[in-house]
């Protein structure tokens, strides 16, 4: 089960039917957060994945056996995303690792945590993590590529 949300923070869960300014706030939401943290600007090479929030079919949705969590605080800005897909979404991953995930269909892959700066250290992160975790297991995956490290569920 989740950690409980901070007071005042919901939940959405993309999907094809989630409307439209809220797959565009998630996908600006990200690139801001890269940029802020990293110092990076959009580059479709590393943050193409994002392009498709907007868009159907995107790896993060359930009908591609992902998922994509957005929090949202009282005034509904974004305050934290988190993406769950499939390893075999990324053919290149599946080949860096080969033998370490006998059957990439059972494994997810994790992306695009991200916590507004005002929101960290109350607990956002865990529920992020545990957001992701559930819907993993629900999906039927096993176990969750993270760089080099495989974490069972």
């Amino acid at each position: 089960m989740a950690a409980p949300l901070p007071s005042g923070i919901r939940v959405i869960r993309l999907q094809n039917d989630t409307p439209r300014h809220v797959r565009e706030g998630a996908r600006a939401f990200c690139l801001r957060m890269i940029n802020e943290v990293y110092g990076y600007s959009y580059r479709p090479d590393w943050h193409g994945d994002l392009d498709t929030l907007p868009e159907q079919d995107s790896p993060y949705f359930p009908e591609q056996r992902g998922a994509f969590f957005v929090l949202l605080n009282a005034e509904d800005d974004i305050i934290g995303t988190a993406g769950l897909r499939a390893l075999s979404s990324r053919p290149d991953i599946v080949a860096l690792t080969k033998g370490r995930f006998p059957n990439p269909d059972s494994a997810a892959s994790h992306w695009r945590m991200y916590v507004d700066s005002r929101y960290r250290r109350m607990g956002v992160g865990r529920v992020l993590i545990d957001l992701r975790r559930e819907a993993g297991t629900e999906m039927g995956y096993d176990s969750i590529y993270n760089d080099l490290l495989q974490l069972p569920f």
